[in-house]
């Protein structure tokens, strides 16, 4: 039986299944292990680019000598009060019919705070305090005599009512200064900002009258990029420092993506085809027969005696010596591609027939995609890469066929916001979307939705990757007789084997860059005639 032989090592040999290796894949695979987010530095204070002067808020504010309006003072929030964080350290002290000023002072050198006293507290003190906590004992003399304590900084004050009431009017007649100051007309050209956007900001510092109701007014003119503002000159100056911090070049970031993706299928079908004829004489006008097929009869006109044969199953399903086959589990095709066969037939002079044949098919895939699209965006704006196709979709409406278009994209989104020199802040969106022809919904694919949106902050030049848009399919089938499928050996001739599959994943790489500002060329001193 050399042909059985050569058969079974056909049959076992086929069994062989290569696994999808990622190939070049394991590059960028590798790549993504290290392009691990961490978390960076504190970063130090930016530096400004420009030769303004830095403004803190209290400066603006305050420049050439201008106050806000009284509606903006009194949208402030309310100062903590000045006897928070009081040193509370037990002391004993005797004071007896000194001066309050005096008593005040050497309180504050106990505990180590600087006080300014006003010239109109008066009195004397008579006190014994044992191992009381300073601030009551400093907070009880205040209230004690009708004093009023206020906190500038590091500075502690100490003021009478009548201070308070001369403060107050002073402030009021401030303000009605302010009130009563000309207005002047001026013209700031926005070069960088958005003017609309620096005219809002700019609304609340405009001067009120006693009845609230604006005095200046701020107008764009979009063909000139300008803010024409209408003032007091206090205002004036306090708005022109406010403009130059704002009016500020907007940081450009260069996005680079580096889009990996991978496909890879595997696929492969082992079937099996076999049958026979055997007959053996019972008697003198008998003979039993075997075949897979069934019987049919043959009669002869003559004679009128009728002859059976064996038959066949099916079309196309005889075999080579056209007696059919008992087990028909042959190689199914994949895609337009048909299994190889491999059959043998073995008889002999008594008309038995042996009839085998085997079928195998495998296929294998790979697919590599790298893609490489950058971008430049400016800082706070939305930068958005998208590849892809759209989808026709056919409905029926009222007897009216309509078409419709899905999107089924790669699309990467991604806003960067620089938070230092040398740190950004991005928000990154990534969407995969892919048709699926295996399934439908009257007659239209489905699409398959992978996305992931995520915050995280990159160092200038740093790469991070987003990972897990992967997909891993695996599918196993058998088919074949019961119970003899599954004997060791021998059951592969009585089953047919179907194994597949997939792997699917994208990789996203993005590296953002600041780009800087191009440095001008250094006066170099003209070279001396020779």
């Amino acid at each position: 039986m050399p042909l059985a032989a050569f058969a079974a090592l056909l049959l076992l040999g086929c069994q062989a299944n290569t696994q999808p290796t990622p190939g070049m894949f394991e590059e960028w695979q590798a790549r993504a292990e290290r392009s691990r987010p961490v978390i960076p530095a504190a970063p130090q204070q930016k530096q400004k680019k420009t030769d303004q002067p830095e403004h803190t808020g209290s400066e603006i504010g305050a420049a050439k000598g201008a106050r806000l309006p009284a509606s903006s003072q009194k949208a402030q929030p309310a100062a903590p009060s000045a006897r928070q964080d009081l040193p509370s350290q037990k002391i004993s002290v005797r004071f007896v019919d000194d001066a309050l000023p005096t008593v005040l002072r050497a309180l504050g050198r106990m505990a180590g705070q600087n006080i300014l006293i006003s010239p109109s507290v008066g009195g004397t003190v008579n006190l014994h305090i044992e191992n009381m906590p300073w601030d009551v004992v400093f907070s009880g003399l205040i209230d004690a005599y009708g004093l009023v304590l206020r906190r500038d900084g590091q500075l502690l004050r100490v003021l009478t009512m009548e201070d308070v009431k001369r403060e107050v009017e002073r402030q009021d007649l401030e303000q009605q200064k302010i009130e009563a100051a000309p207005l002047r007309t001026r013209v700031f050209p926005i070069e960088y900002a958005d003017p609309a956007g620096i005219a809002e900001s700019l609304k609340p510092m405009l001067s009120k009258d006693e009845d609230g109701k604006e005095r200046g007014s701020i107008t764009v003119n979009q063909h000139s990029r300008s803010l024409i503002v209408t003032e007091t000159e206090d205002n004036l100056a306090s708005m022109a420092a406010l403009i130059a911090e704002l009016d500020r070049p907007t940081p450009q970031i260069l996005i680079e993506a580096h889009i990996v993706e991978t496909s890879q299928d595997t696929a492969r079908e082992l079937g099996i085809q076999w049958g026979g004829f055997w007959q053996e004489s019972l008697a003198a006008d008998r003979t039993l027969a075997l075949t897979p097929g069934g019987v049919a009869g043959v009669t002869d006109q003559t004679t009128g005696r009728t002859t059976y044969q064996a038959g066949t199953r099916g079309q196309n399903r005889t075999g080579i010596g056209t007696q059919g086959f008992g087990v028909d589990l042959p190689a199914q095709a994949i895609g337009n591609f048909e299994p190889a066969s491999f059959g043998f037939l073995l008889f002999n002079n008594s008309g038995d027939i042996l009839d085998m044949q085997l079928s195998a098919l495998q296929k294998e895939g790979k697919i590599n995609i790298l893609s490489q699209p950058s971008i430049v965006t400016l800082d706070n704006n939305e930068a958005v890469i998208e590849s892809g196709r759209d989808i026709p979709f056919q409905t029926i409406e009222d007897n009216t066929v309509k078409i419709e278009y899905k999107e089924a994209t790669l699309k990467l989104t991604v806003t960067p916001h620089v938070i230092a020199d040398s740190l950004i802040k991005l928000d990154l969106e990534a969407k995969k979307d892919e048709v699926d022809f295996t399934q439908s919904v009257g007659g239209n694919p489905t699409i398959i939705k992978k996305q992931a949106h995520t915050q995280l902050l990159v160092e200038d030049g740093a790469t991070v990757v987003i990972a897990g848009l992967s997909k891993e399919r695996t599918s196993r089938g058998k088919t074949g007789v019961p119970g003899l499928q599954n004997l060791p050996l021998l059951g592969r001739l009585f089953r047919n084997d179907a194994n597949s599959s997939g792997f699917e994943e994208v990789l996203i790489f993005i590296t953002p860059h600041v780009l800087s500002t191009p440095q001008p060329a250094s006066d170099a001193p003209a070279p001396t005639q020779p």
